[in-house]
């Protein structure tokens, strides 16, 4: 199983469960800083009145964009730049980041109410909503109050502050949290950076037909709705593959205490090499993914054995050179026996073949 698998396996399971202290800090380290400086730009910078019919169209449609979410690693990506674009042109600027808070908040109640959702989650809607700040500010700095093909590089420029936002909150956030490295973090966010800078033109046109036609910007919701059923397939087969990853997991627990009925001694080896294993693994600082596969060969790298003659085993004396040759077998039949289960095993089995090399 991938790395940005495990991290969205590790996020659904913390769902319904409330905040640990460290993520609890992580969150207001994250979070309250976001607060403040969206109230900030509220009080100072608004530059034109605030159309409330505006306000609830986009929150709405904001609330519609967060039901259709791809699982990415320890968050999610969503076709919210199809309304996020509109919203920074049609209202003003200085109160977007506070819009898409109480949007993601909206968003996520309906998940508290059903019990999916610990109440505590509520609060990393403000460290999620940190991507509306950069575009904030760079509209503001620009003068930018009705959308102009000359204005394209500003539009640019504002697009690399929303994915700066998102980047440094995100890893900061994630780090503090969960320990997640941020080059692992890194690699997460940049399918969700390529979603965000395909669908910045679709939403760019949106704005541009607002202009003319008041809540042009509405007619996005169909594509998002044609998202939503990738999204679905997205979601099931990333749930496929945890249940299998698991199920891997559990056939080499399994195989394990096999070997340790079969032989206490040999059982009692493989629990040590594993300890041993997995100490160098960290020692080498290997990814989560070779780790896991360093684990399972150690646990398992004498099944073999099973087919080697008892007598063999547990001769008291020295063995002939015949039987030394039945004992260096086992490895080949270790392998053999892991490709019949194929998949996760498969790839532990080749491991498990070159052990004795």
């Amino acid at each position: 199983m991938s790395a940005p698998i495990r991290l969205v396996e590790a996020a659904r399971a913390r769902l319904s469960s409330g905040m640990e202290r460290r993520e609890l800090v992580a969150q207001a380290v994250v979070g309250l800083p976001f607060l403040a400086v969206a109230v900030l730009l509220a009080v100072v910078g608004i530059d034109r009145p605030v159309q409330a019919t505006d306000v609830a169209l986009f929150i709405a449609a904001a609330i519609v964009m967060g039901r259709l979410e791809f699982e990415t690693g320890a968050g999610f990506m969503n076709p919210a730049q199809l309304i996020f674009v509109p919203m920074l042109f049609v209202l003003p600027p200085a109160i977007v980041p506070l819009v898409v808070a109480l949007a993601l908040v909206l968003d996520r109640l309906p998940e508290v109410l059903a019990e999916r959702l610990h109440p505590q989650r509520l609060l990393s809607a403000l460290g999620d909503a940190w991507f509306a700040v950069g575009p904030a500010v760079v509209f503001l700095l620009a003068g930018i109050d009705e959308p102009e093909w000359g204005d394209w590089p500003i539009y640019l420029f504002a697009l690399a502050a929303q994915l700066g936002c998102d980047l440094l909150s995100a890893t900061v956030r994630e780090w503090l949290a969960h320990g997640v490295a941020p080059k692992l973090q890194f690699g997460v966010l940049r399918e969700v950076w390529l979603v965000d800078a395909l669908l910045a033109p679709v939403g760019l046109l949106a704005a541009f037909s607002s202009d003319q036609y008041r809540y042009a910007y509405l007619f996005v919701l169909p594509l998002a709705v044609l998202l939503a059923v990738f999204a679905r397939e997205r979601r099931g087969r990333i749930g496929n593959e945890i249940e299998l990853s698991a199920t891997y997991r559990g056939t080499a627990l399994l195989l394990g205490d096999v070997i340790s009925g079969d032989d206490e001694l040999t059982g009692r080896h493989s629990q040590g090499v594993v300890v041993l294993a997995l100490a160098i693994s960290d020692e080498l600082r290997l990814d989560e993914e070779q780790r896991r596969l360093v684990e399972f060969a150690a646990m398992l790298h004498d099944i073999g054995k099973m087919e080697t003659p008892r007598e063999i085993l547990h001769k008291p004396g020295p063995l002939s050179e015949e039987e030394w040759e039945e004992m260096r077998a086992h490895t080949v039949a270790g392998q053999a026996m892991l490709d019949r289960v194929g998949g996760t095993l498969h790839d532990v089995g080749l491991v498990v073949r070159s052990s004795r090399e």
